[in-house]
């Protein structure tokens, strides 16, 4: 009968998992207050990022961030149904013209969209990637007293374009029901 040379012992393997054990008891205390602050980091940068906006925004009655593109699968839709009922409060981004954020003179709408998308921007010898899933398009809601409200709408738009429209219509409703709320903040 041959060896199987890759096979391990039973007392390798114990002796590998009881490493392993050791190491994360005696690194728990470590990882414990390192994530613990890492996520409070977070948390604070969002919050700061959400109130800035609010701040800057608040005199134009913006509450809205809207960041789309040029693709054919939403482009078209987006300009016709929903930024008209946006439009007065809230602020367009053009992704596909992203290369011309840094000329805009309130880069306010380009840091929230980079706080809360989910997409990171990483500059790398000299040039500038972004990372990250369906973060485009995207509705970005700041509610009066309330955490802000983000709308990916790149699953809905996939579905859409292979003819289903529910998750589009689920998440034109909520954010529809966000502009009603903002609206009735204004009149009372």
């Amino acid at each position: 009968m041959p060896i199987n040379s890759d096979r391990k012992t039973p007392i390798s393997s114990k002796l590998l998992l009881v490493l392993i054990f050791i190491s994360v008891i005696i690194l728990l205390p470590i990882i414990i207050p390192v994530g613990l602050i890492l996520f409070l980091n977070r948390k604070l940068k969002l919050n700061r990022a959400a109130e800035t906006t609010k701040t800057a925004w608040g005199p134009q009655n913006k509450h809205i961030l809207l960041v789309y593109s040029n693709s054919p699968h939403w482009k078209d839709y987006i300009e016709k149904n929903i930024i008209p009922k946006i439009k007065p409060y809230a602020e367009i981004l053009n992704f596909s013209e992203k290369s011309n954020w840094h000329l805009l003179e309130d880069q306010t709408g380009v840091r929230l969209f980079l706080a809360f998308s989910g997409v990171q921007k990483i500059k790398s010898k000299g040039k500038i990637g972004w990372f990250g899933k369906e973060y485009n398009p995207v509705v970005i809601v700041l509610l009066p007293d309330a955490k802000p409200k983000i709308f990916h709408f790149w699953k809905a738009f996939r579905d859409y374009k292979h003819g289903k429209d529910k998750k589009l219509r689920i998440l034109e409703d909520e954010l529809f029901k966000c502009l009603k709320t903002i609206e009735e903040s204004k009149n009372v």
